[in-house]
Order: C-alpha cells, then sequence, then structure tokens
C-alpha cells in the first residue's frame, strides 16, 4: 500500500537526499534511495543487483520520517567517521549511508566494521540506524 507524503512534514524532516546501502557478496544486500520525496527499495541475493532486480516504492508518512530524522539524532549520526574498515577480512559485509539535510549531511561506509564497533559486530548504534530504517519502510528486511 503507497501512502502519499502530507503536508504537515516539516520540510527538515524529510531528506533533501538519501542513499542507503548494506550487504556483501554471498549474503542478502538492501539499498534505498530518496527519489521525488519516494523511497526506491530493493532486496536481493548479494553480489551487484540485477537490471531485473524488483523495485518497491515507498512513500513514508509524516510520523515514520519525523520519527526517522530523531533516531539519526539519536544515535549520533552526524559525527561518524568517513570510514570504517576492518582490515583483517577481506569479504563479507559492505554498506554505505549518504544523507543530506538542510541543516545536516552525513556520508559514511565501512566494510566490516561499524560506528561504535570496529569489528565485524554491528554494535548497537548502528543496528538502531538498521531499526530506524526498517520503520521507515514498513518493516521491509534491511541488513
Amino acid at each position: 500500500m503507497m501512502l502519499f507524503v502530507g503536508l504537515h512534514t516539516e520540510a527538515s524532516d524529510i531528506p533533501t537526499r538519501l542513499n542507503i546501502y548494506i550487504g556483501g557478496f554471498d549474503g542478502p544486500s538492501y539499498s534505498l534511495i530518496l527519489t521525488n520525496n519516494l523511497l526506491e527499495y530493493m532486496a536481493w541475493g548479494g553480489g551487484p543487483p540485477l537490471d531485473d532486480t524488483p523495485k518497491q516504492l515507498i512513500s513514508p508518512t509524516d510520523a515514520q520520517w519525523t520519527d526517522f530524522r530523531h533516531e539519526l539524532d539519536q544515535v549520533g549520526i552526524w559525527s561518524w567517521s568517513t570510514n570504517y574498515v576492518d582490515e583483517g577480512v577481506l569479504d563479507g559485509s559492505q554498506w554505505h549511508v549518504d544523507i543530506a539535510y538542510p541543516d545536516l549531511s552525513i556520508t559514511s561506509e565501512g566494510s566490516n566494521a561499524y560506528p561504535g564497533s570496529l569489528t565485524m559486530e554491528r554494535g548497537s548504534t548502528f543496528n538502531r540506524l538498521l531499526e530506524a530504517i526498517q520503520r521507515l519502510i514498513n518493516g521491509k528486511p534491511f541488513g
């Protein structure tokens, strides 16, 4: 079911840019891209997405956008490092977060390491981000 963003959403609650990816060669992969206030969600088996990978459009509610922005602030995403890498692991999980609002933006990525945990264990900070994303996309899997 698609819901359309209402007129009551504060402009600062909807990002001006959002591009998030998590996945790896061997496991499930997910991406979320904001285009014209709609989220384009993709999930696939691993590796790069194929041309025929299904895309779903999601239109978060005002409350979902507000909750998402609040969670981003709570996990301190605006102060995350640019790169998190565990150089002892060659394969595994990679992630990328690129989010911008009129007042703040972040581009951060990692390979087998995460904010708050420089190992393959995600830790509570990154898990809170994934949970916020799942609430934004109506409980669909992400991560």
